[in-house]
């Protein structure tokens, strides 16, 4: 029997990066990358986590309210937070799944994003069965996968 999308909260891990449910000990490292305008310059105003106040505040409700309209872990690679993963839009009936990345300036350039949606979709397959996702920004990570051959 398939599992339905965010039936529970996923921890993940490669050789180099986790992905997991933030705790409250992730706060601080969420309200840097929560309070750097450069991140967030073209990113919707409507954003989870630029709703809730403080970091505090968004980790405390993220797994209650947010919970089943999105699932947003955090990413660390070596132990060190480097940004948030966002899986949204999600219709179970035919497996449709949108994603996005929040990372820090200093993670940047360095195929994280790459190597989550990569991690993300090993998880799902055999799980849910095969996910079609869709990418709202530029080159997807999936068509980046799709060059390296991830």
């Amino acid at each position: 029997m398939r599992k339905k999308l965010f039936s529970e909260i996923p921890f993940l891990k490669s050789e180099r990066l986790t992905i997991r449910a933030l705790a409250s000990g992730d706060a601080a490292s969420l309200q840097e990358l929560m309070d750097n305008t450069v991140v967030y310059r073209y990113l919707p105003t409507f954003l989870f986590e630029k709703n809730n106040g403080s970091a505090e505040k968004v980790i405390d409700k993220l797994y209650t309210e947010c919970w089943k309209k999105s699932m947003i872990l955090g990413v660390f690679e070596n132990g060190e937070f480097c940004g948030l993963a966002e899986m949204y839009g999600f219709k179970d009936q035919i497996h449709i799944i949108s994603v996005g990345y929040r990372f820090l300036e200093r993670c940047w350039g360095r195929r994280i994003a790459t190597e989550t949606l990569g991690i993300r979709t090993a998880d799902h397959h055999g799980q849910v069965g095969p996910l079609k996702k869709q990418g709202n920004q530029g080159c997807s990570p999936a068509d980046e996968m799709q060059q390296y051959g991830i």
